[in-house]
């Protein structure tokens, strides 16, 4: 009886150890595949300012690390050209399945000639594993602009006709540079050269930048909808040449002259600055485009940066230059981030020990203009 006992209870002792190892192992699977299912779309966008942010460093070694191993294996040779991005914005977000579908305005210019060009980049970021990775990419030229037969011009998307976006008589003759903050004496404008420009991400403004010995810079709101589409161009030609031999799909007005002039786009100039005796390098706008940064170079000293309110045309509060001792540094913009500016100090000489509170990173608010040592 004692026997028959202890047998049942070891068959019973079995069944529930049985039982017990049976759920902790679906409990395992279920959890596993919970694991699977999830998709963290916050982390996937980290993944897309990283890539992004390599991008803008022009360190494609490092953003090839975020390739999945498919997009690995068709990854081309690159070769660093003129074209260099500026900056990005990411437009849309939206989370499909187990990826994630990120649409960004990025902006590009020409680092040796007036050119900029607004494209939006499509970035698919699936789940290796438990890696995210930029499983696919996609790019549409949206907006150019570039300079043709001395004039600027703009396209969109896969147009081939093209628009008028200023001439000379648009721009300013006279201005006042910012430093000049009791406004007493009026400069000329530099109308010889045009220089770099850049779009804004919503593709209805553009900086552009001329330059001799001084340099100017401002914004161009555009309005496209005056533009001809189609119908009788000047001289009976269809859709046809513009002066100069320049296709253009810009409206057309009479000068003083009585011969046909071509209509621009661009509808209104706000001024930001002229810099005396300075290269302008390159400019950015914020991500919100509530601010616009000109990089430039003061012949003699150093690289240093300018902000600017886009709608007024103002300089911030804060001025770099008067900051930082230009004469012995560089300041170099890093990256726009939400209501952040993120710049970088850089000593001219190496061996210079007496700058040495200033190098390193910097971060500026854009909401008090309050800067901080990172």
């Amino acid at each position: 009886m004692r026997k028959k006992k202890y047998f049942l209870f070891i068959i019973s002792l079995l069944i529930i150890i049985s039982f017990i190892s049976c759920k902790s192992e679906n409990k395992n699977k279920d959890t596993q595949k919970d694991i699977e299912k999830t998709f963290d779309i916050k982390a996937a966008e980290n993944i897309v300012n990283g890539y992004m942010g390599y991008l803008l460093k022009e360190d494609h070694e490092n953003a090839s690390k975020f390739y999945s191993k498919e997009l690995v294996k068709s990854l081309p040779k690159i070769n660093k050209g003129p074209l260099k991005i500026k900056g990005y914005n990411i437009d849309q977000i939206n989370e499909i399945g187990k990826s994630g579908l990120f649409k960004i305005k990025v902006t590009t210019i020409n680092a040796t000639e007036p050119y900029t060009s607004l494209e939006e980049y499509t970035i698919k970021v699936i789940k290796e594993e438990t890696d995210y990775k930029i499983g696919d990419i996609s790019i549409m030229t949206e907006k150019e602009s570039f300079i043709r037969n001395g004039k600027l011009r703009i396209r969109s998307k896969n147009n081939v006709d093209t628009n008028l976006l200023i001439d000379p008589s648009g721009i300013p003759n006279y201005a006042f540079t910012k430093d000049d903050k009791a406004k007493t004496n009026k400069i000329v404008v530099p109308k010889k050269n045009y220089g770099t420009m850049i779009f804004a991400y919503n593709g209805y403004s553009i900086a552009i930048s001329t330059y001799d010995k001084n340099a100017f810079a401002g914004i161009i709101k555009i309005d496209e909808s005056m533009s001809v589409q189609g119908g009788q161009k000047p001289g009976g030609m269809e859709g046809g040449q513009q002066e100069g031999g320049d296709g253009g799909a810009g409206g057309t007005e009479k000068g003083a002259s009585g011969l046909v002039k071509e209509k621009p786009v661009g509808k209104e100039f706000t001024p930001l600055d002229l810099l005396k005796d300075c290269t302008i390098e390159y400019m950015t706008f914020s991500g919100d485009e509530k601010f616009i940064l000109i990089q430039y170079k003061r012949n003699g000293q150093g690289k240093c940066i300018r902000v600017y309110n886009t709608e007024s045309g103002e300089i911030i509060p804060y001025e770099f230059h008067k900051n930082y001792p230009i004469d012995k540094v560089d300041v170099i913009f890093s990256s726009f981030d939400k209501e952040v500016l993120n710049y970088e100090v850089l000593p001219r000489s190496a061996s210079d020990k007496s700058v040495g509170e200033y190098i390193g990173r910097w971060q500026m608010s854009l909401k008090d203009f309050k800067v901080k040592k990172m």
